[in-house]
Order: C-alpha cells, then sequence, then structure tokens
C-alpha cells in the first residue's frame, strides 16, 4: 500500500504529464507555480486504498442490505465473466447510475466473488467527512464534475489515471456522469473514457475490458430528492444527515435491487475493426450506453408506473390496468428483455402494484360502485420517474405507435423529426432498420395496444410543445433557464384556464431544460453569459411548436376516440 504522499510524486514524474507541464509555461506561468498546483489537484484526486479497511466494510454492507432491500438479485456466471477477465487484464466497470448505493452494491458483489476491487471515480460531492475518508481507503478516487476546460487538471488525471493501468488496477466509473434525475439513462460523458482509450493507444496495457453493468432498484434510495430536482428543486450538497435520512426512509421496505452484467467489449478490438473516420469515443460511449440501458430490469414497480400512465385516464379499474400491464408485458418478452422473476407470473402483478402503490399514497379509491380509483395528482411525478426507468425497452415502439396516426409513406421522416427533437431525452437504437421494422410489425398484429404505446410519450411531447410555446411568447430578450423555470407555473395556469390539459409529469425542470437545449444547438435562440436568452429564429420555432401540437392533438383525440386528419408535416 503507498501513501498518499507516494503516490502524488509517483504520478508528478510522469513524463508526459512533465511536458504538458513546461508546455503551459509557454503561456507566462511559471513551472513552480504549475506544478504546486498539480500537486494540489493529485491529493484532492488519488485513492489510498487500504485492504485492511474491505472486510469491515463487507460486514457493515451485508448488515445494511438486509435491513433495506428484500434481495439483490444477480446471477453468478455474469460476475464469473468479469473474474475471467481481472486474471487476464484491467477492466472498467461502467455501471448505471440511479443511487449512491451503486458505488456499495457493486463493490460489495465483487469482493464476495472474490474478484479485484476496482477503484471508483467518485464526484467531488461525495468527499464528506467522514465517509470521503472511508471511500479513499476503500478505492474511491475524487474527481470534479466538470475538468474539460481546466486543461492542467485533465493532464494531471490522465497522468493518475494511466499510472493505476500500468499498475494493473481495474476502474469502476459512471458514463453518465451523475445519477440521472429523471430515471432515465443519460447521455454518455467521454472525458474518462477518452483517457481510458488513449493509455490504451500508448501502450500502457496490452488491452482493457469495458463491462456495461446495469443496478435496477424496485424502489431507489434517494426518490423524495430526486422527485425534488425533477420539480425543479435545487440539488443540495451531499451531507452524513442526508444519507442517515434516507437510510431510515428506506428501513425495511422489502424491495429488490437487480444487477445484469453485459458483454465485455474489448477496446483491442474494437480499434482494430474500427472504420477510419468514426469519431472516437462518441461513438464507443454511445455504444456502451446503449448496452447498459438495455441491461435494465423490468420491475412491478416500474412497469405498473408504465401501464398507470400508458391508460392517461383519470379514473381506472383493475381490469383495465391488467390489460395495459398484459399488452406492455407481451412486448417486452417478444424483445427478450431482462424481467424481474416475479413478472413471469402475471397472477401476482396486480396485486403487488395496488398494495405498493396505495401504500406510497399513489393512489386513492374514487368513491363509486365499480371500484375505480385515480391517481394523485402530486403523485403523478413519482410514475414518471419509474416509468423512465425502463423507456429505452419501449422507446421503438412507442414512436411507431404514435406514427400509426401519420400517412405511411411519411412514417420513417417523421420518426427521424421525432429522433432528432428528442434526442437529449433518448439513447435511440443503432440505425438498423430491423428494430423500426420489428415494431411495425408487432404493431400490425396487436394492432389494439397502439394507443397504450403511444401515451407513453406524451410527458415528453407536451413538455417540449410548453417549452417552446413559452419562448414564443417573448418579443424580446428572456430570463435564465431558473428564471424560466419558475415562472412556468403562472403559464401552465393561464393555459389551463383556456382549456389546455397539462399533466405535472410534463412540467419536469430536466425536460424544460433539454428543449432549451435543443432551441440554442439549433441556432434558434442564443444565450449571453449571464444566461440571458434572446429568441433568433422565430419562424422556425413557430414551425416546430406547431409540429408538436398536433402531435399532442393526436393523442388526446385518439384517447376520446376521435380521429385525427393530416399529419404533423
Amino acid at each position: 500500500m503507498k501513501r498518499r504522499r507516494e503516490i502524488v510524486t509517483a504520478v508528478l514524474s510522469d513524463p508526459l504529464l512533465q511536458g504538458k507541464i513546461r508546455e503551459y509555461t509557454l503561456f507566462g506561468i511559471r513551472e513552480e507555480k504549475l506544478l504546486a498546483q498539480a500537486r494540489v489537484n493529485l491529493r484532492a484526486i488519488v485513492a489510498e486504498f487500504d485492504a485492511r479497511w474491505i472486510p469491515y466494510w463487507e460486514w457493515v454492507l451485508r448488515h445494511l442490505f438486509r435491513r433495506l432491500f428484500k434481495d439483490i438479485v444477480y446471477e453468478a456466471r455474469e460476475l464469473e465473466v468479469i473474474k475471467r477477465v481481472s486474471e487476464k487484464m484491467p477492466f472498467v466497470i461502467l455501471p448505471s447510475h440511479r443511487s449512491h448505493a451503486d458505488y456499495l452494491i457493486f463493490a460489495y458483489l465483487l469482493y464476495r466473488a472474490s474478484i479485484p476491487l476496482p477503484y471508483v471515480a467518485a464526484g467531488e460531492n461525495m468527499n464528506f467527512w467522514p465517509l470521503g475518508f472511508f471511500f479513499r481507503r476503500s478505492g474511491a478516487f475524487f474527481i470534479r464534475r466538470h475538468f474539460r476546460d481546466d486543461k492542467l487538471y485533465s493532464a494531471v488525471l490522465a497522468a493518475y489515471i494511466r499510472m493505476l493501468l500500468k499498475e494493473k488496477i481495474s476502474l469502476e466509473f459512471f458514463l453518465e456522469g451523475g445519477r440521472s434525475r429523471t430515471g432515465k439513462m443519460l447521455m454518455p460523458r467521454y472525458g474518462l473514457l477518452s483517457i481510458v482509450t488513449e493509455a490504451y493507444r500508448m501502450g500502457v496495457c496490452d488491452d482493457i475490458a469495458l463491462i456495461p453493468v446495469n443496478i435496477s432498484y424496485e424502489r431507489v434510495l434517494e426518490e423524495d430528492t430526486l422527485i425534488g430536482e425533477m420539480r425543479g428543486e435545487r440539488k443540495k450538497r451531499e451531507s452524513l444527515l442526508d444519507l442517515l435520512k434516507s437510510l431510515r426512509y428506506l428501513r425495511g421496505n422489502g424491495h429488490n435491487v437487480y444487477i445484469k452484467v453485459g458483454q465485455p467489449l474489448f477496446v483491442k478490438d474494437y480499434l482494430k475493426n474500427r472504420k477510419d473516420g468514426e469519431p472516437l469515443p462518441v461513438r464507443l460511449a454511445h455504444e456502451l450506453a446503449r448496452a447498459i440501458d438495455k441491461l435494465t430490469v423490468v420491475t412491478p414497480v416500474s412497469l405498473g408506473a408504465a401501464a398507470l400512465l400508458g391508460l392517461h385516464w383519470e379514473c381506472f379499474t383493475l381490469d383495465q390496468v391488467e390489460e395495459v400491464i398484459s399488452s406492455f408485458l407481451h412486448y417486452l418478452k417478444a424483445i427478450d428483455c431482462p424481467l424481474a422473476p416475479s413478472l413471469d407470473e402475471r397472477t401476482a402483478i396486480p396485486p403487488i402494484l395496488w398494495k405498493d402503490f396505495a401504500q406510497r399514497g399513489y393512489l386513492l379509491p374514487v368513491r363509486d360502485l365499480q371500484g375505480n380509483m385515480t391517481i394523485v395528482r402530486e403523485k403523478r411525478i413519482h410514475l414518471e420517474y419509474y416509468k423512465n426507468t425502463i423507456m429505452g425497452h419501449f422507446i421503438p415502439i412507442c414512436l411507431i405507435s404514435l406514427l400509426f396516426f401519420v400517412n405511411e409513406k411519411e412514417m420513417k421522416e417523421e420518426r427521424e423529426f421525432l429522433k432528432w427533437i428528442f434526442r437529449r431525452e433518448f439513447l435511440f437504437p443503432e440505425d438498423t432498420e430491423n428494430v423500426w421494422a420489428f415494431a411495425f410489425d408487432y404493431l400490425n398484429r396487436n394492432g389494439g395496444a397502439k394507443w397504450f404505446f403511444a401515451s407513453l410519450m406524451e410527458s415528453y411531447l407536451t413538455a417540449y410543445w410548453l417549452t417552446f410555446t413559452y419562448v414564443c411568447t417573448k418579443k424580446a430578450s428572456f430570463s435564465t433557464l431558473e428564471d424560466i423555470y419558475r415562472s412556468f407555473p403562472l403559464f401552465v395556469s393561464a393555459l389551463s384556464e383556456k382549456g389546455e390539459n397539462i399533466s405535472l409529469e410534463s412540467q419536469c425542470y430536466p425536460y424544460v431544460q433539454n428543449a432549451i437545449l435543443i432551441l440554442e444547438e439549433e441556432g434558434i435562440i442564443t444565450t449571453d453569459k449571464r444566461g440571458t436568452k434572446t429568441v433568433l429564429d422565430r419562424e422556425r420555432l413557430c414551425i416546430l411548436r406547431e409540429k408538436l401540437s398536433l402531435y399532442r392533438l393526436t393523442l388526446m383525440n385518439t384517447k376520446r376516440g376521435t380521429p385525427v386528419t393530416g399529419n404533423p408535416g
């Protein structure tokens, strides 16, 4: 075990890092000052792994997980793949990131399977007393969330990772960069992946295995915090007190966690088979992100949430929910999607669904003779979160279902439009026509389910339509993103008074944020250094708004049984 001082000294002697520091002196910064800053950066970053801590951690986690979860469900043969790889080369674990428990759960499983523990890249926000101390000695190294513009920091971090890989130490980091606030897989970040692939190209090691992992929760630890951020609440800095509150919240909840490990992707083979001109690591990152998303396990909670929002009715009965669940489950089995074991027992789904959702206060009985239930309005956003966790499985069939209301000749063109407008929301499958053709053929054989699938798109369509409509009302420059969102309730209230039916889940802050980013990327609006925004292309903005409006109208009228003529083009 090396002390932190020894590690810092070893990294600072890296020839490439020394060359970078000499290069930066050309900008008029003294070498001594650069070295001092590099040393400060490294002291904040490096792990101080001490194997003596690990048995104690295992004991703590074993007892903690018994209280928090009903079971951690995984396949031993999938972990065996990692074990075999670890005997030949360093590996990089790339898990989905929904909870702070992700760090602990997978490390616990690796240790129990006698697999060498990887060093985990953790955000600086997790370096709080006293857990930061324990995490660092368990193999965590702490990095900034954003470092692309700090060239010295990037060079220092790259040198540290090269040293780890050279010593055959494996790594773990979150390709998404941070926890998903919506339940959906986030767009991948490229920084750490670039450093790893570049280290291989420099000959630091013979090969590196990139291993996608998905950690699916029936009930996520930080549910209330994440829902608050979906509503636009400011993110709070993590603390021990907040963690203890979360643990109390989950005490004895009786829900499972599901772990799925995908096939390793070997950097050596990937680069050998890569076509000239293909962007790296952009393509690699998206390929890995899709692999992680595809491993998501569908749980009774996520399927139940999707079914309730897919119904999109104010009142419903158990039989109606069963019909939607049956339709969704039939499709998920057709695409060979990972399912929680309880979902193979169809009769077990509805009782679990009603009991769990009623206990959480999501549903209320309606006082009538039909046994109707209704969703509590304030809880719709909770259902949206859990629906989002499995939207990666549904997105092809949701788009095709929506486009069944468009002339078939224009379906491909309109599909490309929806992929374009929602490119920040979803990781679409690679452009193989087989995926879309399968969804089309499936719906032709099972036409009665079209509307249920299409309804899953309502919150995103409405969120983007709302945002574009808001921007259209601005005659001159308008506020920052935070100010926009603060003014949304009044804006939505005014639309509701005019007869617009706007669901709570369509007002999620991340959706509004992504819609604004799309407008910026397309040059429709511009943002100055203070965050103030100005519309540059009002005509194109209005065209996009009207196009989304017609899609919404299609869904609403189909819900009422009214056919819609025309198409969104």
